[in-house]
């Protein structure tokens, strides 16, 4: 009975820090936009207020932006000038997203498949840390993480069963926080 109570224990100790592995897997190979688009949603709808997508993201041969808007500023710079609506900071959330090829090879004359991968987001710290918590460090807590500055458990994350190295990274950035692939 003892021998299952540790076997029970341990288990359940190492499951309390997991993470969604697979979708930590499913961010870094995006095969479209639309898939992006997904991941800033799972972002954005954790948040404490309601954000709506820019309609054409920013894309060039580096990546993807995604631009959120708060909503209620865009209904209330709508009904200013609907012409004319410029938006404070702190009513963006851009998402970045890198535009990498798997396959192909130069010698061989082939062409790879692009895709894309979660590279960062900046916003707030009480908004973006429900989805820090829900897909990288689920034993992270509110307070520790923001408090225990040398503390960087709380905050950073390793792929160790995706590849040989992946790491995230969630820390300050003076009033904003940023959740980024750190390479």
């Amino acid at each position: 009975m003892k021998k299952i109570l540790l076997i029970l224990i341990a288990f359940i100790s190492v499951n309390s820090f997991a993470q969604d592995k697979e979708y930590i897997e499913k961010i870094r190979n995006l095969s479209t936009k639309e898939d992006a688009i997904k991941v800033g949603w799972d972002i954005v709808k954790l948040m404490r207020e309601k954000f709506v997508l820019k309609n054409n993201p920013n894309e060039d041969e580096k990546g993807l932006t995604l631009i959120y808007l708060k909503a209620s500023t865009v209904d209330s710079l709508r009904k200013i000038n609907p012409n004319k609506m410029e938006f404070p900071p702190e009513d963006v959330i851009q998402i970045f997203f890198t535009k990498e090829i798997k396959g192909g090879n130069v010698y061989l004359e082939t062409n790879g498949v692009p895709y894309y991968s979660f590279y960062g987001v900046s916003y707030k710290y009480l908004d973006l840390f429900p989805y820090w918590q829900k897909y990288f460090r689920s034993d992270a807590t509110i307070e520790s993480t923001v408090n225990e500055a040398r503390n960087f458990e709380q905050r950073e994350y390793h792929c160790k069963e995706i590849e040989l190295f992946c790491r995230y990274r969630f820390e300050s950035n003076k009033s904003y926080w940023n959740l980024k692939r750190v390479h």
